[in-house]
Parts: C-alpha cells; sequence; structure tokens
C-alpha cells in the first residue's frame, strides 16, 4: 500500500483537489430553495421516483406505473437509464427524490473531473496538463449551465465518458510500443543482451498493459447508455479523428482492436439500444414524427450571438466559452510554436475540432441549408460541450508550453482563478421563495399536448396513436373496456403492471381493451394459455378473443419483456464477460513476460 501511495503520489493529491474543487462547485446544492425544478429538472426527479419505486417493487424499469394517468409511459425504452437507476438507488437510502437528485448531480460533476483528469494523463503522460484540463473542464460555464440552468442530467453526465472516447481512441492509434511487445514476445534473447536494455524493455512493456481499448469501451458505452445525441456527435468527431489519423492505423493489430472495441461495445449496451430498436420498428412513436422534436426554423432560433459566447447576464441559460478558456486558446497563437512535436497534431486537431463546435452554435450557420438528419441536435448551443471538451485541453497544453517547468504554484494559480471565475454565474440562480417540495406527477388533461407535462414532458414517448388522443387518455377510466361484443367484467384487480379478471362472455368475440399505453413487453393469458396483443386506435393495448362456447374466462396480464428485450440482457453480460476475459489473460501475459525478462537477468 505503501509504495502504491508513493508511486501514485500526484495522481492522488490531484484527483483529492479535484474532488475538493466538485464540492465547492456544489456549494449551491445545499440550499433548500434551489428550484431545481426549472427546465428538465422536474423530468428526472420524477423518473427517479418512477425508477425506484419498480426496483422497489421489483420491476422492469421500462415502463413507469404511475405516469399517463397510471396507464403507464416509457421513457427507458429511449432514454438511457443511467441517470436514473443509480439516483434511484440513493432515493432508496435517503427518502427524498430531490437530495438523491442533488447527491447524484454533485458526483456526476466530480466524476467529470476525475475522468477528465485520467483521460488526459493517458493521452499526454503530464500531471500539469491534466489538472489544468481538468479544471477548466469543470468549471466551464456551459458544463455548469447544465448542472445550475437546464438541469439536463443525461447530457451532463455525457461529460464524464466523451473524455474517456478519445483518450481510448489516442491510446490505441499512437501506442508505439506495440512492436516491441512482439519482439519481447518472440525474440526473448535478444532482448536480454545486456540487463540494462533488458530493463528498458521491461519498462516499455509495463507502459503497455495491453488494455489500451478499456476507455474506449467505457467511455462508449457510457454515452450510449446516458445521452444518444451526445453519442451520435461523438461518433462523428471520433470518425473525423480516426481519418485524420489515416496512416497510424495501417498496423493490423491496431485495426483489430478498433473492431474489438466495436464489437465489445454494441455487446455490452445491447440491454439498451436491442429493446429501442425493436419498438421503434414495431410500433409508431410520436418522437420519431417528422418535425416533431425540431425544425430548420426552430433550431435557427437557438443559435447564439458572438457576443453571447463572451458574456450575457440576461439569457436564461448560459452560453459562454469561458474567460480563462479564451484567454488561453489565444495564447496559443504564441504557444503552439512551443507545442512537443509529438503533441503537436493532435493540439492543432483539438484547436480545430473546437473552434468548429463554437461556430456551429452561431448564426454563421443556417440550419436550413443541411442535411434534414442533423436537424435532431434541436439546439445549436449542445455543440458547447464538445468545445469545452477539446478547448480544455488546448487551453491547458498552451499553458504548459508557454510556461516550461510548470510548478505547482503555477497550476493553483490557473486553478484558483478558473473556480473564483465561476460566482460570476452565482447571480443565475434561481431560487424559490420557500423550500422546494418533491414535485407531483402530471396528470392528462385535454390540454396537455400544448405544455410539458411533468413526468412525461411533451408526451413525445407516446405511441403516435396514443398521442393523438390524449383526450381520450384524460377521461378513461382504469379498467378494462369492451369495444365488441358482450361481457361482464368481473372481480377485476389491477395491480401496477400486473392485471387479473373474470369475464363473463355473452358473445362468441370479444375485442377488450386493456388499461396500460401499448408498449410491447406486456403478456395476456386467457384461462393459462397466452394470446396475442394488438395496438387499439386509442394507443392501448388490444385482445381479440374467440369466446365460443366459453361463458366464462380468467384473464390475465403482466409485463415480461419481450424475447428480444431477455435476450438482450445475456448479450451485455456476455459482453462483460468476454471484456474480463480479455483483462484477465492480457494480465496474465503481462505477468508471464515479466517473470521470464527477470529470470533471464
Amino acid at each position: 500500500m505503501k509504495n502504491f501511495i508513493k508511486r501514485n503520489k500526484k495522481h492522488i493529491i490531484y484527483i483529492g483537489l479535484i474532488i475538493i474543487i466538485g464540492l465547492i462547485l456544489s456549494i449551491p446544492l445545499l440550499n433548500e430553495k434551489l428550484n431545481v425544478l426549472r427546465d428538465d429538472g422536474v423530468q428526472h426527479i420524477i423518473r427517479i421516483k418512477e425508477t425506484a419505486e419498480c426496483i422497489k417493487n421489483f420491476e422492469s424499469t421500462k415502463i413507469y406505473n404511475n405516469l399517463c394517468n397510471g396507464f403507464g409511459y416509457s421513457w427507458d425504452i429511449f432514454y438511457g437509464n443511467f441517470t436514473s437507476f443509480i439516483p434511484a438507488i440513493i432515493y432508496l437510502i435517503v427518502g427524498s427524490e430531490i437530495t438523491a437528485f442533488k447527491i447524484f448531480l454533485s458526483i456526476l460533476l466530480i466524476l467529470s473531473g476525475i475522468s477528465m483528469y485520467i483521460s488526459t494523463y493517458k493521452m499526454f503522460k503530464k500531471h500539469e496538463i491534466s489538472i489544468i484540463a481538468s479544471v477548466i473542464y469543470m468549471c466551464a460555464p456551459y458544463h455548469l449551465n447544465d448542472l445550475y440552468m437546464r438541469y439536463s442530467v443525461a447530457e451532463f453526465a455525457s461529460f464524464i465518458f466523451i473524455p474517456l472516447v478519445f483518450a481510448g481512441l489516442h491510446s490505441i492509434i499512437k501506442n508505439k510500443e506495440e512492436s516491441n511487445i512482439i519482439s519481447i514476445e518472440n525474440d526473448i534473447e535478444r532482448e536480454n543482451k545486456i540487463e540494462n536494455e533488458s530493463k528498458i524493455k521491461t519498462k516499455k512493456y509495463n507502459k503497455h498493459k495491453n488494455n489500451d481499448f478499456i476507455m474506449l469501451i467505457i467511455g462508449a458505452v457510457g454515452l450510449i447508455i446516458t445521452h444518444i445525441l451526445s453519442t451520435v456527435i461523438t461518433a462523428i468527431f471520433a470518425i473525423i479523428y480516426l481519418l485524420i489519423n489515416f496512416k497510424e492505423l495501417k498496423n493490423i493489430r491496431k485495426i483489430k482492436k478498433i473492431l474489438l472495441s466495436l464489437l465489445l461495445i454494441l455487446m455490452i449496451s445491447s440491454y439498451f439500444w436491442i429493446p429501442m430498436l425493436e419498438n421503434t420498428l414495431n410500433t409508431k412513436y410520436e418522437v420519431y414524427e417528422e418535425n416533431k422534436m425540431s425544425t430548420a426554423e426552430s433550431v435557427n432560433s437557438q443559435r447564439v450571438d458572438f457576443k453571447d459566447l463572451i458574456s450575457n447576464k440576461d439569457n436564461f441559460q448560459i452560453h459562454e466559452i469561458g474567460l480563462v478558456t479564451i484567454a488561453l486558446v489565444i495564447l496559443t497563437l504564441y504557444s503552439i510554436r512551443k507545442v512537443d512535436k509529438e503533441n503537436k497534431k493532435i493540439f492543432i486537431t483539438f484547436l480545430v475540432f473546437g473552434i468548429l463546435s463554437i461556430l456551429m452554435t452561431t448564426k454563421l450557420i443556417d440550419w436550413s441549408d443541411v442535411p434534414e438528419s442533423l436537424l435532431i441536435i434541436q439546439f445549436p448551443w449542445r455543440m458547447l460541450e464538445f468545445s469545452t471538451y477539446f478547448l480544455s485541453i488546448v487551453a491547458s497544453i498552451s499553458f504548459c508550453s508557454t510556461i516550461k517547468n510548470v510548478r505547482l504554484i503555477d497550476v493553483l494559480y490557473i486553478v484558483i482563478i478558473t473556480v473564483l471565475l465561476t460566482a460570476i454565474f452565482k447571480d443565475r440562480l434561481d431560487y424559490s421563495e420557500e423550500k422546494v417540495e418533491n414535485p407531483s406527477i402530471g396528470i392528462v388533461h385535454e390540454n396537455s399536448r400544448y405544455g410539458t407535462n411533468a413526468g412525461a414532458a411533451k408526451f413525445e414517448y407516446l405511441p403516435k396513436k396514443a398521442y393523438d388522443n390524449l383526450e381520450y387518455i384524460a377521461q378513461r377510466d382504469d379498467s378494462i373496456y369492451v369495444l365488441s361484443g358482450s361481457a361482464n367484467i368481473e372481480d377485476e384487480e389491477k395491480n401496477v403492471k400486473t392485471l387479473k379478471a373474470t369475464i363473463k362472455c355473452n358473445t362468441d368475440n370479444l375485442v377488450l381493451e386493456l388499461p396500460y399505453t401499448y408498449y410491447l413487453g406486456y403478456s395476456a393469458y386467457v384461462d393459462g394459455e397466452k394470446v396475442d396483443i394488438y395496438e387499439s386506435e386509442n394507443g392501448f393495448l388490444m385482445l381479440s378473443l374467440n369466446t365460443e362456447n366459453k361463458d366464462t374466462i380468467n384473464l390475465e396480464v403482466k409485463y415480461t419483456g419481450t424475447v428480444l428485450d431477455n435476450l438482450s440482457k445475456i448479450i451485455s453480460i456476455t459482453g462483460i464477460c468476454l471484456l474480463l476475459f480479455i483483462l484477465i489473460k492480457s494480465k496474465n501475459k503481462e505477468k508471464k513476460i515479466t517473470n521470464n525478462l527477470a529470470k533471464e537477468r
């Protein structure tokens, strides 16, 4: 343990500093009057409460029981549950969804700083660059905007995973020790010509653990199960980054490693994307309707003025770059000549990526001229998340390249200035007159489509038929309806995702509508025999039954998940096991080679 602390003394100090800064930035969360219900906050807080109820009842979190007047509403089919499942566990411990939400936000902020530090160190092997980049990243205005203005928890959480993706790609592409490892395995005699040479080779091997794809896998999986839109944008930048470094990918081992990483990413995250794809292909949902989420006009209306990128206190949100970042990026005009040769290419690449991301937020881009598929971005200022990442690294390298032999005091100057400048945003926080109470779930009413609904946003994740019949949902009873034929419903008992009833049949054919919104995963049984479920014209579960020669039938409905849904979980577990197997095998291989070198010496 002592040796571990001694070897990692600087890492421990800097990570400790990141935790302290994260706690300082989280101080406003301690105020009970801070309005965390604004913007997306209320949606995520209710998600936490609903997820916790499902966990407590040992039920699937795919469908929330109490939303849409108790007929059920799904977020988790379309929205990764990383940002609901973990805070739901916290909620079950602390007993308040508001408190759980705040704790989770603080944890995400600290993790983003640690992730940035570890990722940057992996790329540049310099503590000073890593800690400065991580502090600028944590304190970036748009990062704080997601924390205290929008409460966009999914996007806020994605700040953790973006650095890991690029660090993983960089590690694979720039790995120059690979040929040395092959020579170590294939020609042990050559490595042991002299003791010093052997030590050098051992050091080189230890530097390369053959697991440089781990960050890429963790980062990509984390993005997929957190925020799909951030995943898509990250993927675009990642592909461009690979193309820029195409010459260095001629090594077949590197290509295999990237392909293996992609396979593991898809396998591990399959529990989320396979059910999402299955539901999307099976049913029309409002979210996928043309112009539902955005139009060229709506995206253009959200563009940012250049002056707002510098400062604008009148805005509801913060769309600023940050004074420290601006100053240090301007410094690149001088520092670019001093950047280490091996880092200059990525320095310039990230500088271009960062500036491009900023320009995409401005009125220089007319979104009516871009492909319609790109309108998925909704808000151009989302690109500030990516300029924050790229320019945090550029700013840090610029500072450390300008001041040779950077001392701890130099690092502290930048850290302190960056943290203090966050105080200029304190007046933008929204406080209520009284303590903010835990929110109530919104009820569907006839005018629900014209605004947002607590817990269901704008009902974009409803089946299209259900969305077109919100008035019906508002007026419908929580019971079985007979749509065709004649029957008496007796002993009807609905317990969230389970429904039982005895039905007295008066005709040979019955069409029943069940009090559940139509989502895949429900199973219906008549006298113990499974029957098909359809979607009614109102967007509810519907059964078409042949009741000939039957006076009474016993109906049971329960949520079991689909075959693909359950299979996807198995695939995810298999992917995790495969990853662990590769890591263990790599570790054993490392020990074997190291031991062989020790014996030869």
